[in-house]
Formats: structure tokens, C-alpha cells, sequence
């Protein structure tokens, strides 16, 4: 049997359910977690935001320097092409062309410039007193082991001398 003896407005609450009660602690404590992961979510996008704000203000600066390297990029390519040219010139007989070359010059020519369009082909440029050691020189390169197909471009009187540009090819 039981008694009561608590007061009448006492036996007219309900018993607390403590189901609900560990309910509304844990959605209480699930919103709590929530809204601190959002916090933190928050924050890490704001961290992003400034590092890409810094990463491109860094990319700005960096752009000049990138150009610039770029541009040393294309000028030893360039040196490496005129690098490996030169180095096909020198492997196809570079020292015997100009010996044979010094053997075949005339006396009375000079030669200004020897220059090396391709790796199989010279141009060399001088002047003479006169035409004959022109000729001399050319019918010379065709007859040359080492020289083939000598060319003039053209043989000009400039001031009592003939300025002349002679093309020929390397066997």
C-alpha cells in the first residue's frame, strides 16, 4: 500500500520522463556540435579566401620573373640550335676546309668573312684588285675534293676594288 503524503498540487505533477529529458540533452548537444563545426568550417574557408588572396598577389609579382624566364628559355634554345650547328660544322671537317680553303686562296685576294650558313654550305665575302683571282678561287673550290658548287652572288667595283660574295657547298 502506499501513501501520500505530499500536498494535493504536488500529486497533480506528472513524473518527469527522463527519455525525453536524455532527447533534448543530446539534440541541445548535437546543435551545440553543429554549430561549432560550422564555426570551424567558417573559419578554414575565410583561411582559404587569404590564401588565395596572398597566393595571388604573389602570382602578380612572380608574372615579370616568369616572362623573364621564359624569354632565357627561348634565348638558349636558340644558343643550343646555333650550338649544335656549330658543332655539325666542326664534325664535318672544319680544319681541312680551311686549310684547303687558305690553299686555294690567291695572293692578291682577301677574304673578310667566312661564314657558315648550314653545316654543309659557306659564304665567304673579300675583295680583290681585280677579277682574275675571283675566278681563280672558284674554279679552284669546284675542282676542291672538300668544295663543291661555287656560286657569286655578286662581285661588285667599289673604289678600285672588287668587293665579292662567293657561295660554295661542303662534301
Amino acid at each position: 500500500m502506499r501513501v501520500n503524503l505530499l500536498p494535493g498540487w504536488v500529486k497533480r505533477q506528472r513524473v518527469i520522463d527522463w527519455r525525453l529529458v536524455a532527447l533534448a540533452v543530446t539534440l541541445v548537444a548535437a546543435a551545440v556540435v553543429a554549430g561549432f563545426q560550422y564555426y570551424l568550417i567558417a573559419q578554414e574557408i575565410a583561411a582559404v579566401y587569404r590564401e588565395t588572396g596572398r597566393v595571388r598577389h604573389e602570382q602578380t609579382l612572380l608574372r615579370p620573373k616568369l616572362e623573364q624566364r621564359d624569354a632565357l628559355i627561348v634565348q638558349r634554345q636558340a644558343m643550343e640550335q646555333k650550338r649544335d650547328f656549330l658543332a655539325g660544322v666542326t664534325a664535318r671537317r672544319w680544319a681541312p676546309v680551311l686549310r684547303e680553303l687558305a690553299a686555294l686562296t690567291p695572293p692578291n685576294l682577301q677574304l673578310a668573312r667566312i661564314e657558315f650558313l648550314k653545316p654543309d654550305e659557306l659564304v665567304l665575302t673579300g675583295s680583290s684588285a681585280h677579277l682574275e683571282p675571283i675566278a681563280q678561287l672558284m674554279a679552284g673550290m669546284d675542282r676542291s675534293p672538300l668544295l663543291s658548287r661555287a656560286r657569286a652572288r655578286h662581285a661588285r667595283d667599289v673604289e678600285g676594288l672588287y668587293d665579292f660574295e662567293v657561295r660554295v657547298h661542303i662534301r
